[in-house]
């Protein structure tokens, strides 16, 4: 506050000594001491726009990013020292205020997620198959990673472990794979557990093992990206906790009604928002993005201009970023993107009903309606399709991850899918005839054949065929002359 705030600005607030001043006092002095409960009596909407508060929690999470930021860098030049590959892991648990900003201090992501509750009452549990649906936690953790993956430990309940629970494991583990998250085995937390056996974690890791070199150096293939508002969290938080119904139920909602409708996406860090990372994207997302950035909104602009479009929700840009203090924006900054045909701007937060019970899918299918998906498939909704591509420099290929949701708890059982088809298009730089292999965990890698591969070389669109299957597929498609 030293650096930003004149001693005339710094009275006005209350500080008549910055060096003296006690965060912890005027924490306490300002909860509401008629709430019996400590919890209740700091949980009041009053702090998102107490300036003081702010400014604290913003230089809190700078300071932390700089030490990470250090460590990080200090590994890695004494690990070149030596001659060694040294991973930087680390315990970074999705949604806690700032933990998204480690973006750059860290290789892989590893976090603590919980299937069947949440701690906070405000938020809803990820829950279980059929049902849940990872990708809004997955893919945000992925994308803090430099490597692109995730590592997650999954609670269940403790009646939910064991051998009468062995497949749940396995469809949760090949539900996170597409998202580039990997399930881990063996902990304990509390009174809460991994799930699965030895056996169901072998045969998963077998798989990965079996596959590591095709399962590598992809990306997603994606026509929507879903901005995720890394200022959020702490604009939103009071002194007690984050708010979720100002932008995480909304963010949540869209991720999960993406993955139903099989939709392409991905999850774009507002930090890294830039002109390099949109330009292929038909179209964003910003979700109740309520604390985007100035130069936020100069890339949104450029996308627009460039013939982008945009769909902004709920509470966006009702705020500064930290260059503002988070503080409430005296003006409208969508107004200046509202000349664009691209824009279109809702003030609900459609998704979050969506989060909450499944409900106003027609509405959200309504804000998409006009973008032409890169993939369509009749796949119940209840199976994931997931496309990526190789990686620039990489033998060109493509790649399908096929996920079976359809799980019983009660029963432990898949049901197996209906046969289903996927299109797509194949880019103009991929030369037929193509090979489609086949990979099931503990089965042997076969080519998928005859009437199951159709190419249409006018619209360039491949359509396969998909027979049914219990858990997960992974096809990978290549030119059969190396092109």
């Amino acid at each position: 506050m030293k650096r930003e705030f004149t001693m005339e600005q710094l009275r006005e607030m209350g500080i008549g000594d910055i060096d003296s001043f006690d965060i912890k006092a005027y924490l306490r002095e300002r909860r509401d001491v008629s709430k019996a409960n400590i919890y209740d009596s700091y949980n009041d909407a009053k702090w998102k726009d107490d300036l003081i508060f702010k400014c604290y929690l913003i230089n809190h999470a700078r300071e932390s990013v700089k030490f990470h930021e250090a460590k990080y860098k200090a590994v890695k030049e004494a690990a070149r020292d030596v001659g060694i590959d040294c991973l930087v892991s680390g315990n970074l648990i999705p949604v806690f205020a700032g933990f998204s900003l480690s973006s750059g201090a860290v290789d892989v992501c590893h976090f603590e997620w919980n299937a069947g509750r949440d701690n906070e009452a405000s938020r809803r549990a990820m829950g279980f198959p059929p049902k849940a649906r990872s990708g809004y936690v997955a893919r945000l953790s992925s994308a803090v990673g430099r490597s692109g993956y995730s590592i997650v430990s999954l609670y269940v309940p403790h009646n939910m472990q064991g051998e009468k629970f062995d497949q749940l494991f396995l469809a949760q583990a090949f539900e996170l794979l597409p998202h580039r998250c990997m399930l881990d085995y063996g902990h304990k937390y509390l009174d809460q557990y991994s799930p699965g056996t030895p056996r169901t974690a072998g045969i998963y890791n077998r798989f990965i093992a079996d596959n590591r070199e095709k399962l590598s150096r992809r990306s997603l293939v994606a026509d929507i990206g879903v901005v995720y508002d890394q200022w959020a969290d702490i604009a939103s938080a009071t002194a007690c906790q984050l708010d979720v119904k100002d932008f995480f139920n909304e963010y949540a909602g869209w991720c999960d009604y993406l993955q139903d409708t099989h939709r392409q996406w991905n999850v774009l860090l507002s930090g890294k928002l830039d002109s390099e990372s949109v330009k292929h994207l038909p179209m964003l997302i910003l979700p109740s993005a309520i604390s985007l950035t100035e130069d936020n909104f100069k890339v949104i602009e450029e996308y627009l201009r460039n013939g982008g479009r945009v769909l902004a929700t709920g509470k966006t840009g009702e705020r500064f970023g930290p260059e503002g203090h988070l503080m409430k924006r005296s003006e409208d900054p969508l107004k200046p993107l509202e000349k664009y045909s691209g824009f279109q701007r809702v003030n609900d937060q459609p998704a979050a009903s969506y989060w909450r019970s499944r409900q106003n899918a027609p509405r959200l299918h309504e804000l998409l309606s006009g973008l032409v998906p890169v993939l369509n498939t009749d796949a119940e909704s209840s199976v994931g399709v997931t496309l990526s591509h190789s990686l620039p420099g990489e033998p060109l290929s493509l790649s399908l991850d096929l996920n079976n949701n359809n799980y019983d708890v009660k029963s432990n059982r898949f049901t197996p899918t209906q046969p289903f088809e996927v299109k797509f298009k194949i880019p103009a730089d991929f030369s037929p005839p193509f090979a489609v292999t086949v990979a099931e965990p503990e089965k042997q890698t076969r080519e998928l054949a005859g009437d199951s591969v159709r190419f249409d070389p006018a619209s360039r669109e491949l359509a396969l065929k998909i027979t049914p299957f219990e858990c997960y597929q992974f096809l990978q498609i290549k030119s059969k002359d190396g092109n």
